[in-house]
């Protein structure tokens, strides 16, 4: 419930009143600073500071005559950005209307700027304290009989029977209410003697460095939320780019193994989400079941999964060059010097381990037969094996066709090639 505010009759005010102005006139406290087009930046952190200062003095007094409005903002702060609770409120959709500044700093950090309020309000608080000090120690003065008393028994201010027989006490409180109030609620703080004025200055700094504090606390905190936050997601994104990568990678192999199924996926990726091809290849449609991510994400949007399959490949393929993958080289070169084997391989990666092609195919038998690794490579994943080791064939079968109008004989794997013969003309008798 919000505590009742003191209000200081005759010229008690004007204090109060002096120093807001003061506050908030900056242009009258340094004349000069508005003849120069330029100001340093300490001038403008001043005057942001006193434009603040006022917005939340406006603020405070909103809150202070609308105390249902104040305590729930005070609960939940974002609720001043809450379009339907504003339009419930139109004395709050007002004032936001009426001060704009205020309505942009709630919409910033509406947590930052309550709690700047809250401060704001303390400090109201101690300066009316500190003033209700300084007129009650005026009584006081005035009243030394009355003071010397007090002094000597703070309590007594609460007694009825004692302030019945002080009609000048007895109406100083009738005169100021909240501070009879107050005085009731702790009689020792009021009754102290001038002195203890600069304590309660040094008491109301300590409150403000407290409150300082606690507000760099909460500044920290909430970066360092915002970092735990940030790391939170970069692991996310790890994560999932790692859970992605694996199922690139899967699926990959998948299609290594599936050579008609990989060149209709690659030329029309919406076939992997259409029911009549997935039920024409039962082989892709268990795959898909057995791979729920695969799944989603081809469905989500298979030409971009089906590109990240390719730059995949790829990838894969460079870091096999990377690597000096000696049995693909190796075989890379043999069908750079063997055009027809690799094209038929190429069609069919799967003759490489079939007898009766090996037979006809003596040379290609007799290669697998000096190289064991390519055989195993061969019999292990035909489709994966001819398609990396092509990639060598290329650069192989260029060279070759540049230098083979001077070359007389070419080896390749300990095979030679030897030249056609050349060619006779048989003229027919007439």
């Amino acid at each position: 419930m919000r505590k009742p505010r003191w209000h200081v009759r005759r010229w008690s005010a004007m204090p109060a009143l002096s120093a807001f102005l003061l506050l908030s006139s900056p242009a009258i406290c340094h004349p000069a600073q508005n003849s120069h087009p330029v100001q340093d930046r300490g001038a403008v952190q001043d005057r942001d500071n006193d434009i603040t200062r006022t917005e939340l003095a406006h603020f405070d007094e909103f809150l202070d005559s609308h105390g249902e409005i104040a305590e729930q903002i005070r609960q939940n702060p974002s609720l001043v950005n809450d379009e339907q609770f504003v339009k419930n409120h139109p004395p709050l959709q007002s004032f936001l209307q009426e001060h704009p500044g205020v309505r942009e700093e709630l919409r910033e950090n509406p947590s930052a700027f309550m709690h700047q309020e809250a401060r704001h309000d303390r400090q109201e608080d101690r300066d009316r304290f500190r003033e209700e000090r300084i007129h009650f120690d005026q009584f006081l003065d005035s009243h030394r009989e009355i003071a010397e008393q007090l002094r000597r028994d703070p309590k007594l201010i609460n007694d009825d029977n004692y302030v019945r027989n002080h009609p000048d006490l007895q109406t100083y409180l009738q005169d100021h209410p909240e501070f009879r109030e107050a005085v009731r609620r702790d009689p020792d703080e009021f009754a102290r003697n001038d002195g203890d004025q600069r304590d309660n200055d040094d008491h109301a700094r300590r409150d403000n460095d407290r409150d300082a504090r606690a507000d760099n606390d909460r500044d920290r905190d909430s970066r360092r939320a915002d970092r735990d936050q940030d790391r939170d997601a970069r692991r996310d994104d790890d994560r999932n780019h790692d859970a992605r990568r694996d199922e690139l990678a899967n699926f990959d192999r998948f299609l290594d193994s599936h050579g008609e199924i990989a060149e209709q996926l690659r030329k029309n990726p919406s076939l992997a989400d259409n029911s009549e091809f997935l039920k024409a290849h039962p082989a892709l449609q268990n795959y898909l079941n057995q791979h729920p991510g695969v799944q989603t994400a081809i469905k989500q949007n298979p030409n971009t999964f089906m590109q990240q399959e390719a730059r995949y490949n790829q990838y894969e393929d460079r870091s096999r060059y990377a690597e000096g993958d000696e049995p693909h080289r190796h075989f890379g070169e043999f069908l750079g010097s063997h055009s027809s084997i690799n094209d038929q391989l190429s069609k069919d990666p799967s003759l490489a381990k079939n007898d009766e092609y090996l037979q006809n195919h003596p040379e290609l038998n007799e290669y697998l037969n000096q190289h064991p690794d390519v055989r195993q490579g061969l019999n292990q994943n035909p489709d994966s094996f001819v398609k990396s080791s092509q990639q060598f064939s290329k650069s192989t079968s260029t060279s070759t066709s540049t230098n083979g109008s001077s070359s007389a004989t070419s080896k390749t794997s300990g095979t030679e090639s030897k030249p056609p013969a050349p060619a006779t003309t048989e003229t027919k008798p007439k």
